[in-house]
């Protein structure tokens, strides 16, 4: 998502684009939240390390994200156990991803300037497409 809504002309996604598509529609029904800069940590790595460690979260730039089944509430922290740990229901987290992209859909496609960059860039997303069997 942060691939579209990058800015016009702009073909590359930054962690900056990252970071702020995320802490503006990932959102929990709960008090404690995840920050974008948590999540491109707990992006981060998991893709690089396979771990719930980053370089973020080692220089103290995002706290560590830990999973955990449902829950409510569907994200829980609590600084005097551990500053630098959050845990998160990964159905929960699943569902802020699809709510966050509906509304940024619905943002995104009102603004008539955005609009057609986005369909632009929906092109070129990975599409399954079924492949014919042989006869």
């Amino acid at each position: 998502m942060a691939y579209l809504a990058m800015p016009k002309g702009q073909t590359d996604v930054t962690r900056k684009d990252f970071i702020d598509w995320a802490d503006r529609y990932i959102r929990f029904p709960c008090k404690d939240q995840l920050t974008g800069a948590d999540l491109y940590g707990a992006r981060c790595a998991m893709v690089h390390t396979y771990s719930v460690y980053s370089r973020m979260s080692r220089e103290g730039k995002a706290r560590l994200i830990g999973y955990m089944d449902k829950s409510v509430p569907e994200v829980r922290y609590n600084p005097k156990v551990n500053k630098q740990l959050v845990l998160v229901s990964v159905p929960a987290l699943a569902e802020a991803f699809f709510q966050g992209t509906d509304k940024f859909l619905v943002d995104a496609f009102s603004d008539k300037t955005r609009a057609p960059v986005i369909e632009a860039r929906m092109r070129n997303l990975v599409q399954c497409l079924p492949v014919p069997k042989d006869p």
